[in-house]
């Protein structure tokens, strides 16, 4: 379903974060033409105080329920971010509690007042994830008289209008941020810019995700508990990584960031090995090279165990930097920190000093590395070709099928169908992600009756951080001549969105067996966001589930057979994955 993958550029995984780009208008709006603060909200600093902390939290959740529900901020009278810098300089200067709400409730009023809406009250059906508004109704937070302000506006709020900070994107239904500031003026924002960020995103998540449920933790939690860090950010490396352990809150897959080079080489360092890795058995193990230089290929064999980097051990480094890798589940996290662009492999350092154990023999190798940033699409390029069979679609020995996604093109089914008509079997392997879009055109030809494989959930515009169900269209048909024969589907944590959906979609055949391990449980279309100082990252922004309502989000798709690749196998350079799904065709 979702038409691209997010960009994490530190680890350089997959895909491009610009494919859905923020949109702007025309500066016809008063929102679009205060331009005051486009070039940082010129508060240097912020004090944070426990009693600062609290009313800082509560500005935060009032500001963003404002900004998706007060019609006049929703149809562009405001810009808001612009309002929240004049506001903040008077707030942080309250001499208490009650001052400072007062604040709040004066600039609420000088909004305009909010129209009775008679229908906004009717309940919509299919609502599968009621919206959450944090502490902002909670009994004793807010004084109540405007708490019963804040309740009206959300009681009484319409769809009506194009939304100035909101929209659906059209057929899908993820969420279009649109008209947000970059501030990419300077790429270390000033304070009031980097709690804006913070503000921005934590809205975003408690408005539109579809997720927010399965989180892990109290969405509120985290606003109270990185406001500090973000405002005690000292720099740019400080502010970027406040970012990402932000959007690694979520435990999304697609909620990467591009962090700035100058950012990796401060945090992580410029030089890495030309070393491939994976964690199999529970060990960092050695599975190849992917640039036959600095020697690294006599250096290091297939099977070897890293037991050490530099004097580390391999557990002291996941426990350093797991919670800084991009993941819905742990098998993901795990493969993205052992990317050969990755922390493990990074230092500032041209001189790696490795513990290995071989054959059951510790040795130590001094390995050279080199500047990845000097070589940074010369490694795209090697690591995109690494595992690709020489093409799309194959008939392996045995008269089986094999299909790599990855490979293939629009119009390859036509000849798909010809070549596998006499198979044996197929195999799709989505260790991968598609190059085209594949479960409706294979449905017709895998499956011998339609039936539905997924549906969906979706924001409102009518009750922001509501989630109503979605139907997907089934796929397949009545076909007497569709292939009915043994299908298996190799999956492992490679498969992402939309080779999630696809495994999804195809597994609904009659005689399918997913074979594998749990993939990366990362689905749906994404939608784009910008933080200031022009930070680019995502979200997954349609909830997908199966027809039954089971999560696929941090969970992944369901497995009938799992096969995981042993040491022993690597050290033989055998696929125990294709081989077990070979053996379930040849049975």
């Amino acid at each position: 379903m979702l038409r691209t993958t997010a960009l994490f550029l530190l680890i350089l995984f997959a895909g491009n974060l610009s494919a859905q780009p923020i949109s702007y208008v025309k500066p016809t709006t008063p929102a679009a033409q205060d331009t005051a603060f486009n070039r940082g909200s010129g508060i240097k600093s912020i004090a944070v105080s426990k009693t600062n902390l609290k009313r800082l939290t509560n500005l935060g959740e009032v500001w963003g329920f404002l900004k998706y529900y007060h019609p006049a901020v929703c149809s562009g009278q405001f810009n808001w971010d612009a309002q929240l810098f004049r506001f903040l300089p008077r707030y942080l200067k309250a001499s208490d509690d009650a001052a400072a709400y007062k604040m709040i409730e004066n600039e609420l009023d000088s909004l305009g007042a909010v129209k009775l809406c008679k229908k906004c009250g009717e309940k919509e059906k299919g609502e599968i994830l009621q919206a959450d508004y944090g502490h902002i109704f909670d009994n004793g937070n807010l004084p109540n008289s405007l708490t019963t302000k804040l309740g009206f506006i959300r009681d009484n709020h319409s769809e009506e209008g194009e939304h100035y900070y909101i929209a659906k994107i059209k057929n899908v239904g993820n969420p279009e941020f649109k008209n947000e500031i970059a501030y990419d003026g300077d790429i270390y924002p000033d304070a009031g810019l980097r709690l804006l960020a913070l503000y921005r995103y934590w809205n975003m998540i408690q408005y539109f995700y579809p997720y927010r449920d399965v989180i892990g933790e109290k969405w509120s939690d985290v606003l109270l508990r990185l406001i500090p860090v973000f405002i005690n950010a000292k720099n740019v490396t400080d502010y970027e990584m406040a970012c990402v352990a932000l959007v690694n809150s979520i435990h999304d897959g697609h909620a990467s960031i591009g962090l700035k080079r100058v950012v990796v080489e401060n945090y992580f360092g410029k030089y890495i090995t030309p070393l491939r890795t994976s964690f199999i058995e529970g060990k960092l193990v050695v599975v190849g090279n992917f640039m036959d230089t600095l020697n690294v290929a006599a250096n290091f064999q297939k099977g070897d165990v890293i037991e050490k980097i530099d004097g580390m051990s391999v557990e002291q480094l996941v426990k350093k930097y797991l919670h800084l890798m991009p993941g819905s589940n742990q098998p993901y996290q795990y493969a993205v920190l052992s990317y050969p662009t990755g922390p493990l492999f990074r230092s500032a350092k041209p001189i790696a000093h490795i513990q290995i154990r071989r054959n059951g023999a510790l040795k130590t190798i001094t390995q050279r590395k080199f500047d990845a940033g000097n070589y940074s699409k010369t490694i795209f390029e090697h690591l995109r070709k690494i595992g690709q069979p020489d093409s799309a679609f194959q008939v392996l020995p045995g008269n089986i099928g094999y299909i790599y996604p990855a490979l293939l093109k629009q119009d390859d089914i036509d000849k798909i169908k010809q070549d596998f008509l006499n198979t044996k079997g197929l195999i799709i392997d989505l260790r991968c992600y598609p190059a085209t879009f594949m479960p409706f055109v294979y449905g017709q030809w895998l499956k011998c009756e339609s039936s539905v494989f997924a549906k969906a959930s979706t924001m409102s515009l009518r009750r922001p951080g509501s989630f109503y169900d979605d139907p997907i269209p089934p796929n397949g048909e009545h076909n007497p001549a569709c292939y009915n024969k043994k299908i298996v589907i190799i999956v492992n944590e490679k498969t992402m969105s939309q080779a999630e959906y696809t495994t999804m979609a195809l597994s609904t055949a009659a005689k399918v067996t997913v074979l594998g391990s749990q993939t990366a449980g990362a689905d749906g279309d994404i939608s784009a966001i910008v933080l200031p100082g022009d930070i680019k990252t995502a979200i997954s922004g349609v909830g997908i589930f199966y027809p039954d309502g089971s999560a696929t989000q941090r969970k992944g798709v369901k497995i009938d057979k799992e096969v995981k690749p042993t040491i022993k196998g690597v050290v033989a350079g055998r696929d125990e994955l294709l081989e077990a799904a070979l053996a379930i065709i040849g049975n």
